[in-house]
């Protein structure tokens, strides 16, 4: 305003006292100890829209929240709508390598009718809220690296644009891994991240939760890709099915994008990643991304780009042309090159159930042989006899371990959709072997044994 020909302009301020020890800076990050100071950051961040930029915390032990409900998330949403869409993380939180458990966050979910054991419930559509994980939504400068959400965790009641680590993301998630179960009864739901945005970067991220949609767009590591994923792995089952009656009847159909690694790309890039998990839905259904379509725009950073990727997972889809082992639907012009897909074991193509240029479906045998495959790092790959290949960084993984083992010895030359002879199972691997059906096929110790004969498609 102009008084008296003074010039003034007003400012409003947010102002909080900070109850960490440390300075907030690189050298010296304030520490987070104790469930109360992750309490006193979430309502900090997410009450008082705290969003502190250009400073450092760090994570000094594991912490247990106890499924305490003061936890809200950092930068959570709590209103419907958007107008604290500006509330995003503009901080660095480094975990040290350090595990939170039992986070719980329940406050998403509004029921017109709530659900039961034996019925599904009515979500009140325009009364939930999303935008929820560990972080709710993190800004173009925001980071969180080296942190593990525990399977303790309870994520299993969430709307949409929601993760484990972040539920909105245009920063930078590094080094972080899931192991807890995600389900959001809406759209865009992933093990890390529910939306990794254009010049955002989800690296050396690990998924071994079961992740779930109600709606559309859910994946291994994000929801949905608009940035960078790359070395990331994921063994968890990712589906989209009905949850609720928000989606039910006639709108299944609408159950798709579901992806290993993302549920759909929208000018990304997937770098280095693997996929061993099963990825179901009704449409849109891949290994790697479940959409895979044209994203020619200059505007985009990326052009949906899948490079280097390797998928051994099985993918199952209603829909029988929107189902690939790389990408679920077609029509992408992006760098698509030295993707491989065990071609005896899936019954699908590369992209949309036809082929995609780069990408080859190989024999068991190439990718179980030890040797390196063209144009992949040892550096960041561990190749062995008798497995399949997964990223040195997560050979260690107790779920790694188990699906790089998992081999069916199809015989050269065939594959599981013309099986005219038994087939040898691995020994090796922490598991055992069954038949959701057995009524043609058997199993007798470490052998799938095929029928005789057969006078009609089984």
């Amino acid at each position: 305003f102009v008084n008296q020909g003074v010039g003034a302009r007003m400012l409003a301020l947010k102002v909080s006292p900070i109850p960490f020890d440390g300075e907030g800076t690189a050298e010296k990050p304030y520490l987070l100890k104790t469930k109360a100071d992750l309490v006193t950051l979430s309502k900090v961040t997410t009450v008082k829209q705290q969003l502190f930029p250009d400073t450092y915390f760090k994570i000094t032990n594991d912490i247990d929240l106890q499924k305490d409900p003061e936890f809200l998330g950092i930068c959570a949403c709590i209103i419907t709508g958007s107008s604290d869409a500006h509330v995003q993380f503009a901080g660095h939180i480094d975990g040290d390598g350090h595990t939170i458990h039992n986070m719980v966050i329940k406050n998403s979910m509004t029921w017109t009718t709530a659900p039961t054991a034996n019925k599904m419930g009515t979500p009140t559509v325009g009364k939930c809220i999303g935008y929820k994980g560990f972080i709710g939504r993190m800004a173009p400068s925001g980071s969180v690296k080296n942190l593990n959400i525990a399977a303790d965790c309870d994520l299993t009641e969430l709307w949409a644009t929601s993760g484990a680590l972040v539920g909105y993301n245009y920063g930078t998630i590094e080094n972080c891994r899931n192991y807890a179960n995600v389900t959001g009864y809406s759209c865009w739901i992933g093990g890390i991240a529910g939306q990794n945005q254009k010049g955002a970067v989800i690296r050396n991220c690990f998924n071994a939760g079961n992740i779930t949609s109600g709606y559309m767009n859910v994946g291994g590591i994000s929801g949905t890709n608009y940035g960078l994923i790359e070395n990331c792995e994921n063994t968890g089952t990712i589906e989209c099915k009905v949850i609720s009656t928000f989606i039910s009847g006639s709108k299944v159909n609408k159950l798709n994008g579901v992806g290993g690694i993302c549920g759909g790309q929208t000018g990304g890039r997937v770098l280095n990643c693997v996929n061993s998990g099963t990825t179901y839905g009704y449409g849109r259904v891949a290994g790697i991304s479940g959409s895979l379509n044209e994203a020619a725009s200059t505007s985009y950073d990326y052009h949906n780009d899948v490079i280097n990727c390797i998928n051994y997972g099985t993918s199952l889809s209603t829909d029988k042309v929107e189902v690939g082992a790389i990408g679920g639907q077609t029509g992408t012009k992006g760098v698509c090159k030295d993707n491989y897909y065990d071609g005896q074991i899936t019954l699908h193509k590369a992209n949309g159930n036809t082929t995609l240029e780069g990408t080859e479906a190989v024999e068991t045998s190439v990718l179980t042989s030890g040797k390196a495959l063209a144009n992949y790092s040892t550096e960041l790959w561990s190749f062995e006899a008798g497995k399949y290949p997964v990223l040195k960084q997560f050979a260690d993984e107790p779920s790694v371990k188990v699906t790089r083992s998992i081999i069916i010895s199809v015989p050269a030359g065939h594959t599981v959709a013309d099986l005219k002879q038994n087939v040898a199972l691995s020994t090796d691997a922490d598991c055992t072997w069954s038949l959701k059906d057995g009524s043609v096929f058997k199993i007798n110790g470490n052998t799938l044994v095929a029928p005789a004969s057969v006078t009609a498609l089984v």
